[in-house]
């Protein structure tokens, strides 16, 4: 798992065993489904979000042979929405409205480039093959690289 993961995970099992103020291997399927109930009608998190603690939850319990604890606990259904497409006269704008030089670069890569912000502010001169008109992205989402 990615540091990131592991942060996310930790927080959601802190989370838990402090709604309870013990430790959750001590809890009954009943309070873990309580606890689901609450983060969702209480809490409102978001799909996504409810989805993190069940992912991080189940996985904790899976380390203590304990996974019966989430077998009646279903994950969200996440609704994904289409992206919104800019024409290119639209894009033109955005880029024609910025000053800076430096956003200017920055926003003229990131659409046409497929980039993600921190792939931009991470890019370096020599990742970028002018004559193959290709960009290097080291480090990419999950630690992988790629070429855009």
């Amino acid at each position: 798992m990615s540091t990131n993961t592991i942060e996310s995970y930790t927080i959601c099992v802190r989370t838990l065993a402090t709604h309870y103020n013990t430790a959750p291997t001590q809890l009954t399927e009943k309070q873990v489904r309580d606890f689901f109930l609450y983060i969702k009608n209480t809490k409102k998190l978001s799909s996504q979000s409810y989805n993190v603690y069940h992912s991080a939850i189940k996985y904790f319990y899976t380390l203590f042979n304990k996974e019966h604890l989430m077998k009646s606990i279903p994950k969200c259904k996440v609704h994904k929405s289409k992206p919104i497409i800019l024409s290119k006269q639209e894009i033109i704008r955005i880029i024609d409205s910025i000053y800076n030089i430096k956003h200017k670069v920055i926003i003229s890569l990131l659409y046409p480039a497929e980039l993600r912000v921190s792939e931009v502010v991470n890019l370096k001169l020599t990742n970028i093959d002018k004559d193959r008109r290709q960009i290097f992205v080291r480090n990419a989402k999950d630690n992988k690289d790629r070429y855009t």
